[in-house]
């Protein structure tokens, strides 16, 4: 199994409950690498993407954070390591804090969906307000 398979499917095992905030940030990451932003009108994934850390996400009080891959397996119910980066405009819009520690995305019949990633296992995706611009998305305060 490749390495970042086990890993995804060793994180799945050992988080904990979708109301639970992910472990404690070690770090900030002031250096992130380019992060790039998909489109937020087309369909797919709309998380943002650091080109060294991965995939972000939004916490509820709108801080945005990476995982850490462990450098080994995690034990049942243990959470891995995050790093705080800084949010792009698009991840303060409020959709994307109401799926705290979750992925958007956007169907191709133009509905948008949250998954959350936190959980053992974790609630089944639900629908939510498609985020918007980054004009709409700087309506929500600043974090």
């Amino acid at each position: 199994m490749q390495w970042h398979a086990r890993w995804a499917a060793m994180w799945l095992l050992g988080c904990g409950g979708s109301d639970e905030a992910p472990a404690t940030p070690v770090e900030t990451a002031n250096k992130p690498g380019e992060i790039t932003q998909p489109n937020l009108m087309v369909a797919g994934e709309l998380n943002a993407r650091a080109a060294q850390l991965g995939r972000l996400f939004t916490t509820r009080d709108g801080r945005c954070y990476v995982r850490v891959p462990p450098q080994e397996p995690l034990p049942p119910g243990a959470k891995g390591k995050t790093l705080t980066v800084p949010c792009t405009p698009e991840m303060q819009h409020p959709s994307f804090v109401a799926c705290g520690f979750g992925v958007l995305s956007r169907e191709p019949d133009g509905t948008c969906r949250c998954r959350p990633w936190e959980g053992d296992p974790p609630p089944p995706s639900h629908p939510i307000e498609c985020p918007s611009t980054p004009e709409a998305a700087s309506a929500s305060p600043t974090r």
